[in-house]
């Protein structure tokens, strides 16, 4: 399979609301968004999630390759929002793999990619896997 124009880097987790579980994370975000302008396969992610990831159906489903470094669990949020004021309180309940350069460079396919969007949210995503693309053009989105 040809390398992925586009690749995420990041945790894939679950976010906690009242009405349930939903798919979180930005690497997630950022892949859907890459996906709607390029083709199947042409977008994938590199991410730490434990065996009770509910959404990796669908996300393969929408055409989003994933390199998995398996987790005990998968990284989980739960969000509260005051009905009044709409301020949100935010735990962390688990925590998947950390992902360094060598968990990404366990990936070959994954480091000739030539878009490398680096997407932590729990600080997970050590810096140093900056150097495993050296051709590529390197984004990042500072959440967590």
């Amino acid at each position: 399979m040809t390398p992925p124009a586009f690749l995420a880097i990041g945790h894939l987790c679950h976010d906690r609301v009242p009405e349930g579980i939903r798919p979180g994370g930005a690497a997630l975000y950022a892949a859907l968004t890459a996906r709607s302008l390029l083709p199947e396969g042409e977008v994938a992610v590199v991410t730490s999630v434990g065996p009770d990831f509910a959404f990796r159906d669908h996300l393969e489903g929408e055409g989003v390759r994933l390199f998995v470094h398996p987790a005990q669990a998968t990284t989980t949020f739960e969000n509260r929002y005051d009905p009044v004021s709409g301020y949100r309180a935010q735990w962390l309940h688990e925590r998947a793999a950390p992902l360094s350069k060598e968990i990404v460079s366990a990936f070959p396919e994954a480091l000739e990619s030539r878009i490398v969007h680096l997407a932590p949210i729990a600080r997970e995503v050590d810096l140093e896997v900056i150097e495993a693309f050296p051709q590529g053009l390197i984004g990042l989105s500072p959440q967590g």
